[in-house]
């Protein structure tokens, strides 16, 4: 209410349960001087319940960036890993496994190896048949998690920060780490 013209006053009246943010009044009257500035213009009302819902929904907000970004990075890994160790596998060695014979194998411990060896291969063989989906659909997933890791980091510190963290991340975590553990001599 009131006059928001020079010399004129204001009054700031906040609804029941708010306060005048800085102190416990409920209304404040400000002047308007000659000169054409408010003396005060920090004014505005605050509810304490509604703030203290606010904190915790951007304390929630926070930690969902945050597991948003793990989620980002761990899958761009595991998609770059994947596509480094899938796309190098040809179906005629696993087809080989699939096909060799217990009675072949000199000891229980190779026999034991050929079936866990037999049971892998059984599994990945349908992935790696058609190079070209297996592909592109690694691709496509390793992709999307480097795109979206910026937009999640950008949330939590300035965005000059967030391009270098996720080019960092990216270069560090999707990509030499996992080259280094999926082409590792555990390989098929």
């Amino acid at each position: 209410q009131g006059s928001t013209k020079f010399g004129g006053e204001y009054t700031l009246r906040c609804p029941k349960g708010s306060f005048v943010w800085g102190g416990a009044l409920q209304e404040i009257t400000i002047g308007c001087p000659a000169n054409g500035r408010w003396l005060e213009t920090n004014l505005w009302c605050v509810n304490p319940s509604t703030e203290e819902a606010e904190n915790r929904m951007a304390t929630m907000q926070i930690w969902l960036d945050v597991i948003s970004v793990f989620i980002c990075v761990l899958s761009a890994a595991l998609a770059a890993g994947l596509t480094l160790g899938l796309a190098t596998l040809e179906p005629f060695g696993l087809q080989v496994i699939m096909a060799s014979r217990p009675e072949d194998c000199l000891t229980p411990e190779e026999r034991q190896r050929l079936r866990l060896e037999q049971q892998c291969a059984s599994r990945i063989l349908p992935l790696v048949k058609d190079h070209h989906l297996l592909l592109v659909t690694l691709l496509l997933f390793n992709t999307v998690a480097n795109e979206a890791l910026p937009v999640f980091l950008d949330q939590l510190v300035p965005s000059w920060v967030a391009l270098l963290l996720s080019v960092s991340v990216v270069l560090i975590c999707g990509e030499i780490l996992p080259s280094a553990v999926f082409t590792g001599p555990n390989q098929f």
